[in-house]
């Protein structure tokens, strides 16, 4: 079972709100609001190393032509865009910020995109989609934002079809880590803490067949130095301009070597069984 409890999804929904205009000033635009994935020595920029971590996701959710994805805690959109941008599928993002879903909307439109992909302002532990909707779905690091993230998962299975890929990526506490507590407790930055294993028993649980994991820490250990040294140059009057939660959590990501040493990060594919 995942940690779960407070925040509320209209909580979390209102944090995006206030947090997402401080990551497009951070990133000079709409961007990724995930970890990245560096085939180098940490050279590319985070915006470049997050760009591939979906490039990997999408590779491993196996987006055919006609697919139908529903992306679970879509950001701003650019993740679905950027796959809709070579891919004849179409994709449903939801996320429970109503100003991430404008900026998604209007991304679209602006890149010709909207006859391919929707967003809407969706709590992802209530689907109002039937049964068997979707070909794929993604829960790009968003599945530890949520109260019952179990009960995601399992309506995600439900508008799956069957055999249908679900792509998972998470922050996870790596097991070799510096002993920082794992139950019921949270990072700095307010995500909650859990274990790759915890992630793998609640897919299974919920009745997801396991295809793939992969400990990928090491080529994502690079996000935090670099987000959190562009985020410091626009740490001046965040208080004022975004309000004191946003600069609480804005503190906590500039204070990271405190405790990233501790974080790992894991992707997971699993599958819908058939029959």
């Amino acid at each position: 079972m995942l940690p779960g409890g407070a925040p509320t999804s209209q909580q979390v929904g209102q944090m995006y709100d206030l947090v997402t205009p401080l990551l497009n000033s951070v990133a000079g635009g709409p961007c990724a609001i995930h970890h990245g994935y560096w085939e180098n020595d940490g050279r590319a920029s985070w915006q470049q190393a997050a760009d591939r971590l979906t490039d990997l996701v999408a590779e491993r959710t196996v987006l055919d032509g006609g697919v139908r994805l529903l992306d679970v805690g879509c950001g701003t959109g650019q993740p679905a865009l950027r796959v809709a941008r070579d891919n004849a599928i179409q994709i449903t993002g939801i996320t429970v910020s109503q100003v991430q879903v404008a900026i998604a909307a209007d991304c679209a439109r602006e890149r010709g995109l909207s006859h391919r992909v929707d967003f809407s302002c969706v709590d992802a532990m209530s689907l109002p989609y039937p049964d068997n909707a979707f070909d794929a779905a993604w829960a790009m690091q968003s599945l530890l934002e949520m109260s019952e993230p179990d009960r995601a998962i399992r309506e995600i299975l439900r508008v799956l079809k069957p055999g249908g890929i679900l792509g998972v990526t998470e922050v996870v506490k790596r097991e070799a880590g510096g002993g920082m507590p794992v139950s019921g407790d949270r990072w700095p930055t307010g995500l909650r803490i859990c274990l790759a294993e915890q992630l793998l028993e609640s897919l299974r649980a919920a009745g997801f067949e396991i295809l793939d994991w992969e400990d990928v820490s090491s080529r994502t250990r690079y996000f935090m130095p670099q987000f959190a040294e562009e985020l410091a140059a626009h740490q001046h009057g965040i208080a004022d301009r975004y309000g004191p939660a946003v600069a609480g959590w804005a503190a906590a990501v500039c204070d990271y070597e405190k405790y990233a040493h501790d974080m790992g990060y894991a992707i997971l594919t699993a599958r819908k069984p058939v029959g």
